[in-house]
């Protein structure tokens, strides 16, 4: 008998410091000493000093910046096999089992360097232009010197396509695959009369998104504005009518509800890199839609914003095994949702600029898993939506 404790009590000494620790963690968490985030709060024990998040070595420590999004992480939302004709606009009954998609998109995974973008690389190497300097000429650029940060509108760091109004064309690939098409161009920013802004902009807004999204409100220091938005969060979801945590509180709202629950005077959403699997892109496009019909009904004299959805590295394309996680289907998204853009309540803009190479890739050095960045580049992403203020 007293061999036998003995032998257990290390275990329980074990168990009781871990006890400790667990407790002493939330303590200094719950005084604002540092930031923890454990598996009952719905995110994963990474934690950091507070103050030091833009570091742009250390790795966000949200819950959904901590996790490799990975077609795995995605399953949640959509378990193999689900129909994705439920309500969410999906034509022809698509499924929602993606294993069988193949290599659709694989023209855009070469191994040899060349452009992830079929049929588009660069003939004459030309250096990025800015489509700033081509939108004077077009007569669609917002007006010179309405805004203090003009690197950030507009940016075009491309090495392939020409500028034609508010997007770069190109000459597109044939691509097999039942959910996205090589459209043949990349959307830039809807044209206005953009102005830099201060924080306090932000302070009647609300932030709708993903995992991306909550990088901004862990980075971007607008403590006033709400945000409604979650890993694995999409349209899908939102047309399922599944519940969205705000992250200000950590309660959960349909979407609908928490547009209700305050007179907000702006909009932001970040959504569709989750869908990449979701019905084809005109399903994607008309639900989007009806989610902005949605918003505009409820909050009639709000502005909205529709932001693009990040590419993701070369490393992330080449690993997928899905065939819909790539940079052709992001695009495809991307520019439907800036066709929805009217320029006069709705306003699409690009934040990928800062943060791609020249094949349009995210660059290795700011993400540590092929779809999400560091804190800096959450920091850096923040300037771009000061640089898109509208002023009434």
């Amino acid at each position: 008998m007293k061999e036998s404790f003995v032998k257990k009590a290390p275990y329980t000494v074990l168990i009781l410091v871990f006890i400790c620790l667990f407790w002493g963690l939330k303590a200094l968490s719950a005084s604002g000493q540092i930031k923890v985030h454990f598996f009952g709060d719905e995110s994963v024990g990474v934690y950091e000093e507070a103050g030091n998040g833009t570091d742009e070595n250390k790795i966000p420590e949200s819950k959904t910046d901590s996790i490799a999004f990975i077609p795995a992480t995605l399953g949640e939302a959509a378990p193999s096999g689900e129909n994705a004709d439920s309500g969410e606009g999906t034509e022809e009954g698509a499924s929602t089992e993606v294993a069988d998609v193949g290599n659709a998109g694989d023209q855009g995974n070469t191994e040899n360097g060349e452009n992830a973008e079929p049929g588009v690389a660069s003939e004459n190497g030309e250096t990025a232009v800015s489509v700033g300097e081509a939108g004077e000429e077009s007569g669609k650029n917002a007006e010179a010197g309405s805004n203090d940060n003009p690197d950030l509108l507009n940016s075009y760091p491309y090495s392939f396509g020409e500028v034609e109004g508010n997007c770069v064309v190109y000459d597109p690939a044939d691509i097999d695959s039942r959910y996205y098409k090589d459209c043949g161009k990349i959307a830039l920013d809807t044209p206005a009369d953009y102005v830099t802004v201060e924080d306090d902009y932000f302070d009647d807004a609300c932030f709708v998104g993903d995992s991306r999204m909550v990088g901004i409100f862990d980075y971007a220091g607008w403590d006033k504005a709400d945000f409604y938005c979650d890993n694995g969060y999409c349209l899908y979801n939102y047309m399922g009518g599944k519940n969205v945590i705000c992250q200000n509180n950590n309660k959960k709202y349909k979407l609908e509800d928490a547009i209700k629950r305050k007179k907000y005077g702006k909009v932001y959403i970040m959504m569709g890199t989750n869908d990449c699997g979701y019905g084809t892109t005109e399903s994607f496009k008309e639900s989007y839609s009806e989610m902005l019909e949605m918003i505009k009904t409820q909050l009639p004299d709000a502005v909205i914003f529709t932001v693009s959805n990040m590419r993701i590295s070369k490393d992330a394309e080449k690993n997928d095994k899905t065939g819909v996680y790539k940079n052709l289907n992001i695009n495809d998204k991307n520019t439907a949702i800036a066709e929805l853009a009217d320029g006069e309540r709705v306003f699409y803009f690009d934040i990928n600029a800062p943060f791609v190479d020249k094949d349009g890739y995210l660059i290795d050095e700011y993400t540590f898993d092929g779809f999400h960045v560091y804190a800096k580049q959450y920091t850096e992403m923040a300037e771009i939506f000061r640089a898109h203020g509208i002023k009434n």
